[in-house]
């Protein structure tokens, strides 16, 4: 029997999944643009992912946009993640207050590195594939109450097939009047139609979150839970320790696929974030965060 290549559906179908943060119970094929749920920033991946609640960085505009409205004067931060083998992912966000309102703007690129192709288990050549998503932010609200919206233009290539799409998040955060720093968020990942690369569509990987935190003198302590179109239930759960607001120790878990740890320091306009976190009989993932501080806030 003689042996085809593989399908670049086939292909598109190994690689998302690579991508995919979830792989350990993921319904292959049920939804595409997967690397749309590689988490961002140091921090709240050092957290367990648990981010729906606290949100208060650049990085608000992947976890919750209504956090925007808690972020101070101009912000940047850029993410680098090393993981899985030869595969690469990039995000840089930045915030900044007007006059209407909270304003978010955020890139993010994924790379897989250089795959072999083979033609009747001889080499011919190799291919690569990426994923890129850009996004705008908007937020607002009144008193405790926080809205915020995010729309992502997405970019995907597979040797010489790609994919253009779209979708939006909604989120809501809340940040009652109470003795204990508490705020609740509920959020709405990847809204919008499919994704298509030959003849059929994959929806995008919606997700419905909660997440709630409480900040107890120099302890963040958050909870996650989430719903995945194409997942079953699973919760995230974090903390974060500041010491002397210098220093940064991190730990949480995310039932998705393991524990995870790692630090910050700040020092000033500037901080540095970094965060570990195993996969299971693959790479582990290294996630190194820089963020600067342009302007101080008013608030």
């Amino acid at each position: 029997m003689v042996k085809r290549p593989l399908s670049s559906r086939a292909a598109a179908v190994v690689i998302l999944t690579c991508l995919a943060p979830c792989t350990q119970a993921l319904a292959v094929g049920q939804s595409g643009a997967q690397f749309l749920r590689i988490g961002v920033g140091a921090r709240a991946c050092a957290m367990g992912e648990a981010y729906a609640g606290v949100a208060d960085d650049p990085t608000a505009i992947y976890w919750n946009p209504a956090g925007l409205r808690q972020v101070n004067g101009i912000q940047i931060r850029g993410m680098q993640n090393f993981w899985l083998m030869d595969m690469g992912y990039q995000y840089v966000a930045a915030s900044f207050h007007a006059p209407l309102g909270c304003f978010g703007v955020a890139a993010a690129y994924s790379s897989s590195g250089k795959m072999d192709r083979y033609v009747d288990f001889v080499k011919t050549g190799d291919y690569g594939a990426y994923d890129m998503a850009g996004t705008v932010s908007y937020a607002n609200g009144f008193s405790f109450l926080s809205y915020g919206v995010a729309l992502k233009l997405i970019q995907q290539n597979i040797d010489s097939l790609n994919a253009t799409g779209f979708a939006g998040d909604i989120g809501v955060l809340v940040s009652p009047s109470l003795p204990v720093n508490l705020k609740a968020g509920v959020v709405a990942q990847n809204l919008g139609p499919g994704i298509k690369f030959i003849e059929k569509a994959d929806p995008m990987p919606l997700n419905m979150k909660g997440g709630i935190s409480a900040k107890l003198g120099p302890v963040l302590l958050a909870a996650d839970v989430n719903k995945p179109m194409d997942n079953s239930f699973r919760a995230n759960v974090g903390a974060e320790v500041s010491i002397k607001d210098l220093l940064f120790l991190r730990g949480g878990y995310n039932t998705a696929h393991s524990y995870s740890a790692g630090l910050g320091i700040r020092w000033r306009m500037v901080g540095v974030d970094y965060a570990f976190a195993p996969f299971a009989d693959i790479d582990a993932s290294h996630r190194i965060s820089v963020q600067v501080r342009l302007q101080r806030g008013s608030r």
